[in-house]
C-alpha cells in the first residue's frame, strides 16, 4: 500500500561553498587563473593583479584584481554572480560562439563556479562593479566564514551585503578613471606570498593566455603588482634581470622568439572542419606546405596545432630569457578559446604519452623534453569539455583520444621525420644515377615530392595541394649532415637492445662505416669551406686595395679643392679689409656729425632748462604765497576780531540751547514711547542737522580765513581735518593723535557737514568717558579712508547694527547724533560704518568713514 504522494525537494547545504571553493580549486595559481579568466570574458582590455604582502601576518594582507570589462548591473549580480553554478557562457549556442568571434574574443569558461576562487585566496571579499551606462558602483561583501559556521543551514540563507557608492580610491587600484569594469578586492590572505610564489606566479600567468589568438585590435594584457616585495632587495644584484623582477606586465611571447632558431611545423583543421593544412618551417623559412581533405577526422574541426623543435641553439635562447631550463616551464599546453586548460603541459604531466613511447621504441623519438608548443582548441566544442576540478583537464571521452591522435600522426611524427631520423631517402636513386652530375629540374621537383611524402606521411586525397621551397632538397641534405651524429647515437642504441649477435654486429658495423664517412664529409667540407674563405679573404684584399685607392683619388681631388676655396677665401678677405675701411671713414664722419648734432641739442636743452628754472621758481613763489594761508588762523587782539569773537559766541550759545532742547524732545519721545508721525520726526532731525552746522560755523568763523568760501572748498580734506580737531574743537581734557597725515588728498569738499561729522564723533567719545581719541588716515584706490578710535566705554557688540538707527544711545543721549552722521555720508556718497571695539590700541569704539 503507497502512502504519501508528496513531491520532495533537494536542500543545500551553506557547507557546499568549501567543496565548490578550496577543495576543488586546488591552489592559489589556479585561483588567480581563474579571475583572470572572468576578466577575459568580460572583454577586458587588461587584468591588474595587486597584491599588499607588506604584513608578515598573511590575515593582513590582502590583494585585488581589477580589469575594465563590462560591468554588472544589479541584475547581473543577483541572477548571475549570485546563482550557485550558474554560467551565462555555459547556455552559448554555436551561432553565440560566431557572433563573439567577429568580435575577436572567445569565451573560455564555463561552469559558474570560477568566483570561488576568491574563498581559496582569501576570507572576505568587497566586490565594486560598473556598467558604461550608469554612474553608480555597486558593492557587494562576502565574509565566506559565514558559510562555514553552521552546515546545517542552507546556502541560500547566508546574507550578502549589496550597497550602492559614488566613488572609489582610483590610487589604490592603479586606475585614471572608473568608467566600466570590476574590482574583487580579497582581504584576510589564506596563505604567505614571498619571492618564490610570486615568481611561479609570473610564469603561470606568462602561460595563461594564448598569445596566437590575441590580435593587435583585442590585446588583453596582465599586470602583476606586488607591494612589500621589492625587487631591488634580492640577495644577489646581478640576478635582478628581466625574468626575475615580479612587479610590470606579463610578456607571453617566448615561442615567437624562438621561432627563426629551430624547426616549426604548424597543422590546423579550419573552422567547418573540411581542410587539414599543415606546414613546416626551419629556422623562420618555409619548408612545404599541404593542403588536404579532412577524411580521417571527420569530427574535429577549428583546431590548431603549433609545435617548436628545441634543439641546442632554443634551448639556450628559452633559459636565457626564461631564466629556467624548457623541461621547468612545460612542453605541449592545450588552450581552449584563449585560456589554457590545466594541468596540460606542466612539468611531469605526460598527457599525450610522448616519455612512455620513447621508453618503448628502439629508434631516438622525441618526447616532451624536445618539444614546446600548444593544441588550441577554438570556439563551439561541446565535445571537449573541462572536468568540475580546475586541475584536471578536460573530459576523457573518445573525441579527446581522436585528439591525440590526430596531434600524433599530423603533426608530432611529421616533425620527427625531419628532425631526428634523418632517413638517406635519395640512397637507391644515388646508386642508379652515379654517372649524373647534375638533376633536372623535373628529377629535383620528383625527388622533393618524394621527400615531402616521406616526411608528411601517406596523403591519401588524390586533389591535395602542396607548396615546397625550391631549395628543398639542399636544405634537408643539410639537415641530413646535422642529424648524423643522432643517427649514430640511434643505431649504436638499437645494437645494445638486440640480442642477435649478426644483427648487433651488423649494426655496429653500420654505424662504424656512416661515422667513417661523416668525418670524411666533415673534412671535405672544412676544406671546401677554408678555400670558400681564403677565396674571401683574397676578394676583401682586393676590394680593400680598390677603396684606399678611391680614397687617395678623392683625398688629391679634396686638397685640391681646399686649396681653391683658400685662394678664394684671401680675395674675399681683402676685398672686404677694404670695404670695412671705407665703412670705417663713413662712421667717422657719421660720428662727427651726431658730435656736432649733440653740442646743439646740449645747448638747446640747457637753455629749455633755464628757462623751467625760471618758470619752476615762479612757481614756488606763487606756492609759497599760497600755503602762506592757514585755513585757521590763530587768533588775533584786534578790537575787530573781539567784536566778531563776541557775537559768535552768543551765537554759538543760543545754537547750543537749541540742540539741547531738541535732544530733550527727541529723549522725551524716545522714553514714553510716543507715537509722532514720521513727517515731523524727520523735521526734527532736519533742525538738529541745520543748527548743528550753525554751531560748527560760529566756532568756525572765530578762526578760518574770510576770504575762503565757508559751504565748500577745494583743498586737502586730511590737513583740514587735523586743524579743525586740534584748533577749533572743545577737547576740554581729552587728548588727540593722529597718523597718515604726511598724505595729500586733494578733494572739493563740504566744510560744515565735515565739521559736524566730527563734532559729533567727538561728542559722543566724551559721552563714553573717553580719555583719549585716535584719527587714523590712508588712501586706497583713490578713496580716503578716516578711523575714529576712543579708549571709552565703547558698543556693546550685540549692539552693532542698531547704531545709526534714530533713537539709539547707550548714554543719556538723545540717539540722534550718530542718525545724522549716517544721514550725512548717504547725501554726499561717503560709507559710514562701526567697525567694533578695542581696535587700534583704544579699547572703546571704532568708526570709520570712507570719502570718494
Amino acid at each position: 500500500m503507497v502512502r504519501g504522494g508528496q513531491k520532495l525537494k533537494f536542500k543545500v547545504s551553506s557547507g557546499l561553498k568549501d567543496i565548490i571553493g578550496k577543495e576543488m580549486i586546488t591552489n592559489d595559481l589556479i585561483a588567480i587563473f581563474e579571475l583572470v579568466k572572468n576578466s577575459y570574458d568580460a572583454e577586458a582590455n587588461e587584468s591588474k593583479i595587486i597584491f599588499d604582502v607588506r604584513n608578515k601576518d598573511p590575515s593582513k594582507n590582502e590583494v585585488c584584481i581589477v580589469d575594465d570589462g563590462y560591468g554588472m548591473t544589479r541584475e547581473d549580480i543577483v541572477n548571475k554572480f549570485l546563482f550557485l553554478a550558474h554560467s551565462e557562457k555555459k547556455s552559448y549556442s554555436e551561432e553565440d560562439y560566431r557572433n563573439k568571434m567577429k568580435h575577436n574574443r572567445q569565451i573560455a569558461g564555463a561552469k559558474g563556479i570560477g568566483r570561488f576562487s576568491c574563498d581559496r585566496l582569501g576570507k572576505t571579499l568587497k566586490m565594486y562593479t560598473k556598467t558604461k551606462d550608469e554612474s553608480i558602483i555597486r558593492l557587494i561583501t562576502i565574509n565566506w566564514n559565514n558559510f562555514e559556521k553552521d552546515s546545517t543551514k542552507e546556502f541560500q540563507e547566508i546574507d550578502v551585503d549589496y550597497q550602492e557608492v559614488d566613488q572609489i580610491d582610483l590610487e589604490k587600484y592603479r586606475l585614471d578613471n572608473f568608467e566600466h569594469g570590476t574590482i574583487l578586492e580579497i582581504q584576510e590572505l589564506n596563505d604567505n606570498w614571498d619571492f618564490k610564489k610570486f615568481l611561479g606566479l609570473k610564469r603561470y600567468l606568462q602561460r595563461l593566455i594564448n598569445p596566437a589568438q590575441i590580435s593587435k585590435d583585442d590585446e588583453f594584457k596582465i599586470y602583476l603588482e606586488a607591494m612589500g616585495l621589492d625587487d631591488k632587495k634580492l640577495k644577489k644584484p646581478e640576478n635582478l634581470t628581466e625574468k626575475r623582477i615580479i612587479n610590470g606586465w606579463i610578456d607571453n611571447s617566448i615561442l615567437e622568439k624562438i621561432d627563426v632558431k629551430t624547426a616549426r611545423i604548424s597543422t590546423s583543421i579550419d573552422e567547418s572542419g573540411e581542410y587539414i593544412i599543415t606546414e613546416l618551417y626551419d629556422e623562420g623559412e618555409q619548408i612545404f606546405r599541404i593542403k588536404e581533405s579532412n577524411i580521417i577526422y571527420p569530427h574535429l574541426k577549428n583546431i590548431s596545432i603549433t609545435l617548436y623543435y628545441l634543439n641546442r641553439k632554443a634551448k639556450r635562447a628559452f633559459t636565457t630569457t626564461m631564466g629556467i631550463p624548457p623541461v621547468q616551464y612545460g612542453s605541449i599546453f592545450l588552450y581552449k578559446n584563449g585560456m589554457r586548460v590545466h594541468p596540460y603541459g606542466d612539468e611531469g604531466d605526460d598527457w599525450l604519452s610522448l616519455e612512455i613511447r620513447r621508453g618503448q621504441g628502439y629508434a631516438r623519438y622525441l618526447a616532451g623534453r624536445d618539444l614546446m608548443g600548444r593544441i588550441e582548441l577554438n570556439g563551439y566544442q561541446p565535445d571537449f569539455n573541462e572536468v568540475s576540478s580546475r586541475d584536471g583537464g578536460l573530459v576523457k571521452n573518445e573525441h579527446f583520444d581522436v585528439l591525440k591522435e590526430f596531434y600524433m600522426k599530423k603533426a608530432h611524427r611529421t616533425l620527427e621525420r625531419y628532425v631526428v631520423e634523418a632517413i638517406d631517402w635519395d640512397r637507391a636513386e644515388n646508386q642508379r644515377e652515379k654517372g649524373e652530375e647534375f638533376k633536372t629540374a623535373s628529377k629535383i621537383r620528383e625527388d622533393s615530392i618524394k621527400l615531402i611524402s616521406l616526411l608528411a606521411g601517406q596523403v591519401k586525397d588524390p586533389n591535395k595541394e602542396v607548396e615546397y621551397n625550391k631549395n628543398l632538397l639542399e636544405i634537408y641534405k643539410k639537415k641530413q649532415q646535422e642529424n648524423v651524429p643522432e643517427y649514430i647515437k640511434n643505431i649504436e642504441e638499437s645494437a645494445q637492445k638486440v640480442e642477435n649477435p649478426v644483427i648487433k654486429s651488423l649494426l655496429k658495423n653500420n654505424a662504424e662505416a656512416i661515422r667513417k664517412s661523416h668525418e670524411e664529409n666533415l673534412k671535405e667540407k672544412k676544406l671546401a669551406e677554408e678555400q670558400k674563405r681564403k677565396a674571401e679573404i683574397e676578394k676583401k684584399l682586393a676590394e680593400e686595395q680598390k677603396r684606399r685607392a678611391e680614397e687617395e683619388r678623392k683625398l688629391a681631388e679634396e686638397q685640391k679643392r681646399r686649396a681653391e676655396l683658400e685662394k678664394k677665401r684671401a680675395e674675399e678677405e681683402r676685398k672686404l679689409a677694404e670695404e670695412q675701411k671705407r665703412k670705417a671713414e663713413i662712421e667717422k664722419k657719421l660720428a662727427e656729425e651726431q658730435k656736432r648734432r649733440a653740442e646743439l641739442e646740449k645747448k638747446r636743452a640747457e637753455e629749455e632748462r633755464k628757462l623751467a628754472e625760471e618758470e619752476r621758481e615762479q612757481v614756488m613763489v606763487d606756492l609759497e604765497a599760497e600755503t602762506t594761508k592757514r585755513l585757521f588762523l590763530e587768533r588775533s587782539n584786534s578790537t575787530d576780531h573781539e567784536i566778531v569773537e563776541s557775537l559768535n559766541h552768543s551765537i554759538e550759545q543760543t545754537s547750543f540751547n537749541i540742540k539741547d532742547a531738541i535732544e530733550r524732545i527727541n529723549k522725551t519721545i524716545r522714553e514714553n514711547n510716543y507715537e509722532i508721525p514720521e513727517p515731523i520726526l524727520s523735521q526734527i532731525e532736519t533742525i538738529f542737522s541745520e543748527n548743528l552746522k550753525i554751531y560748527a560755523f560760529s566756532r568756525y568763523a572765530s578762526h578760518a580765513n574770510f576770504k575762503t568760501k565757508p559751504k565748500t572748498i577745494k583743498g586737502n580734506l586730511i590737513s583740514f581735518i587735523e586743524d579743525y580737531v586740534t584748533t577749533v574743537t572743545d577737547l576740554k581734557e581729552m587728548n588727540a593723535t593722529f597718523e597718515g597725515t604726511e598724505q595729500v588728498f586733494k578733494i572739493r569738499f563740504p566744510t560744515m557737514d565735515v565739521s559736524v561729522l566730527l563734532d559729533n564723533f567727538i561728542s559722543n567719545s566724551k559721552k563714553a568717558g573717553a580719555k583719549n581719541i585716535k584719527i587714523c588716515f590712508s588712501i586706497t584706490g583713490g578713496e580716503l579712508h578716516l578711523l575714529f578710535s576712543d579708549d571709552g566705554h565703547g558698543i556693546p557688540e550685540s549692539h552693532a547694527k542698531y547704531v545709526f538707527d534714530r533713537g539709539y544711545t547707550t548714554t543719556d543721549g538723545s540717539g540722534i547724533g550718530l542718525r545724522i552722521v549716517h544721514n550725512m555720508a548717504e547725501e554726499y556718497g561717503w560709507d559710514v560704518k562701526f567697525n567694533g571695539n578695542n581696535l587700534n590700541n583704544l579699547k572703546g569704539a571704532c568708526f570709520e568713514v570712507v570719502f570718494k
